[in-house]
C-alpha cells in the first residue's frame, strides 16, 4: 500500500480543500500513553488523558503559534496558505489526541487587504460599542525576530516530540502535586505558619472587619511579638522529595 500523499508547497496544490484526503504528518501515529518506561519518542510517559488525578481527567490546549518550516509552507500569507495550515493544526491536535486549541495574535488568519479588516482596530471598535473603557494591552516583543534562539529542528516530527516532551512535563508536575497534597505533610506546614489566622482576630483580618484601630490596640496589648521560624528549608525538603 502506497504512502498517504503529504502536502506540497506549491501554491496550485489542493491540500486546503475538502477534497484532499491526504495527510500533513504521514507516518505519524497518533500519540498514546506508554508509561515512564517507555523509550518511544512519539509517546506519552506521564500524560494519560483517560487517567484521573485528584478526581478529574487530565486535560491540555494545544496553542497555535507564528508558522513553523513545513513542508506545505508556500512562503505567502494568503488565505489559501492560512486553511492549508488550520487543516494541518486540526489533524495535529487530534493526533496528540486534543480536543482544545487556542491561537496566538493573527496568526489564525492572514492581514486583511483594508485598515477596516484587521483585528486590532475590530477590536478597538467593538470595545467602544459595548463601553469597555478597559486598555488592550499588546503583546511586546521587542527581540523577535532577529534576537530570538532559532532551533534548527526541521523535520515534522520534532514538533510532536515538543509537544509530547511539553505534556509529559505538565502531567508529571500534577502528579507530584497530587502526591504532595496525599502526603499532608507540606499542607501541615503552611497551616502552622499561617495558624494565627484561625483566631478570632485572624478571622477579623480575613472578614475585611480589623481596621488599623484594631490592630494598633492589639499590638499595643500584646507588646513585641515572638517572631516563629518559617521552616523555609524544611518546606523545600518536603517540595523535593515529591519529584
Amino acid at each position: 500500500m502506497a504512502a498517504p500523499p503529504t502536502c506540497p508547497a506549491h501554491l496550485g496544490s489542493d491540500c486546503a480543500t475538502d477534497e484532499w484526503k491526504g495527510e500533513f504528518f504521514p507516518g505519524i501515529p497518533k500519540i498514546k500513553y506508554e508509561g515512564p518506561s517507555s523509550k518511544n519518542p512519539l509517546a506519552f510517559k506521564w500524560y494519560n488523558a483517560e487517567e484521573e488525578i485528584l478526581g478529574k481527567k487530565m486535560k491540555v490546549a494545544i496553542h497555535l503559534v507564528h508558522p513553523q518550516r513545513w513542508p506545505w509552507e508556500d512562503g505567502t500569507n494568503s488565505l489559501a496558505m492560512a486553511k492549508r495550515r488550520m487543516k494541518a493544526n486540526f489533524e495535529f491536535i487530534e493526533k496528540l489526541g486534543v480536543d482544545r486549541w487556542c491561537f496566538h495574535d493573527k496568526d489564525i488568519a492572514p492581514d486583511g487587504k483594508t485598515i477596516e479588516a484587521r483585528f486590532l482596530e475590530a477590536a478597538v471598535a467593538y470595545k467602544k460599542k459595548i463601553g469597555f473603557n478597559g486598555t488592550l494591552l499588546i503583546e511586546p516583543k521587542p527581540q523577535e525576530p532577529t534576537k530570538h534562539q532559532r532551533r534548527e529542528s526541521t523535520d515534522v516530527e520534532d514538533i510532536f516530540i515538543a509537544h509530547i516532551a511539553g505534556m509529559d512535563t505538565l502531567a508529571r508536575g500534577l502528579r507530584n502535586a497530587a502526591k504532595l497534597l496525599a502526603d499532608g505533610s507540606l499542607t501541615e506546614l503552611v497551616r502552622k505558619r499561617y495558624q494565627s489566622f484561625d483566631t478570632e482576630l485572624g478571622a477579623q483580618i480575613e472578614a475585611g472587619k480589623g481596621d488599623f484601630d484594631l490592630l494598633e490596640k492589639k499590638a499595643i496589648e500584646w507588646g513585641e511579638p515572638t517572631v516563629a521560624s518559617a521552616k523555609q528549608e524544611l518546606a523545600e525538603m518536603i517540595f523535593q522529595s515529591a519529584l
